[in-house]
């Protein structure tokens, strides 16, 4: 049987206004509750509505823990690894031309590339059996760089090689530019100092390639020489005026000594240029200052393979007036 729509639209609204008046003709909405019925009303609720213990919230300690890790937490992550910055690789520098003979200061305008390119350059040179101009190379990275322990050994023990195997520089000896290594002291072995002072004589004109012809003199006191074993002794050099002009010298460097001790008063007297040669330079030029004399090494070696043949030019050229 079929229902007509009105009949059906009609019995729905009876049976909803039947159902809401029975429901609440009872109940009062006018007056707010009392204090006892909200709190009853309140654990009803939360009886009816207690959450799954998944749904747990977080106690405080947990939170605490959570927010702040403790040390065994950030021990046990791995430390954070920065990685270093590659090193550039040096910078590939001319060889020069291989067919013409290089002049002394040859690879002087490229020491701002760093000992790394210049030893580059000079390794290179002598595998294509350029050892002058290796040797030359080699001079630039302790002159006109700034190389580390390491690469000033390198270059030393190279020229150490090279220096065995070439011959000197300069093979004219008229040439050469004449100096003069003064000595003055008051003692009475005089035969020790002066050869002690020849010998380092002979040992720089070596050092030098033959630019430099090294003559000496000694100014003996005329006092009485100290009773003690040990007596100062100054050094300098000079050079003498070319034609027009004057004179030019060093400060004096001093030095204590026991004349008696020959062997040893020779190593002082070349120590003491090469000390006396590093101050100097560190203060009229603009080459690389010499090094500080590593402890064990000969004072003949650091004239010969420490100081190179240019800074000896250099450093008599610095001389004239």
């Amino acid at each position: 049987m079929r229902v007509p729509i009105p009949i059906a639209i009609g019995c729905c609204f009876i049976a909803t206004g039947a159902m809401w008046y029975l429901s609440t003709r009872n109940a009062d909405f006018t007056t707010a509750p009392s204090p006892a019925e909200q709190q009853q009303t309140a654990e009803q609720w939360k009886q009816k509505n207690i959450p799954p213990p998944s749904a747990s919230p977080l106690s405080s300690d947990l939170q605490t823990k959570k927010a702040t890790p403790d040390s065994n937490t950030l021990s046990a992550r791995p430390p954070l690894i920065k990685q270093p910055t590659p090193t550039p690789p040096p910078k590939q520098l001319p060889l020069g031309d291989l067919k013409q003979s290089p002049q002394l200061s040859e690879y002087g305008t490229l020491g701002n590339h760093g000992s790394r390119s210049m030893i580059g350059l000079a390794t290179e040179l002598e595998s294509k059996l350029a050892n002058q101009r290796a040797w030359l190379a080699w001079e630039r990275v302790l002159d006109t760089t700034q190389p580390d322990e390491t690469q000033h050994k390198q270059a030393t023990e190279a020229i150490l090689r090279l220096s065995s195997e070439l011959g000197p520089w300069n093979a004219d000896p008229t040439s050469d530019i004449t100096l003069t290594l003064h000595a003055g002291a008051t003692l009475n072995n005089k035969a020790a100092l002066e050869k002690a002072l020849k010998t380092t004589a002979e040992t720089i004109s070596n050092a030098s390639g033959h630019i430099l012809k090294i003559n000496t003199k000694i100014t003996f006191g005329r006092g009485k020489p100290p009773e003690t074993p040990r007596v100062p002794i100054a050094i300098w050099f000079s050079r003498s005026p070319q034609k027009s002009g004057s004179a030019g010298e060093t400060l004096p460097f001093s030095f204590m000594t026991d004349p008696s001790e020959g062997a040893m008063l020779t190593s002082q007297c070349q120590r003491a240029v090469y000390s006396l040669l590093r101050a100097y330079l560190t203060d009229d030029t603009s080459y690389t200052p010499l090094p500080e004399p590593p402890a064990g090494v000969k004072p003949d070696h650091l004239l010969r393979h420490y100081v190179t043949r240019l800074t000896w030019r250099e450093f008599a050229n610095s001389l004239k007036k």
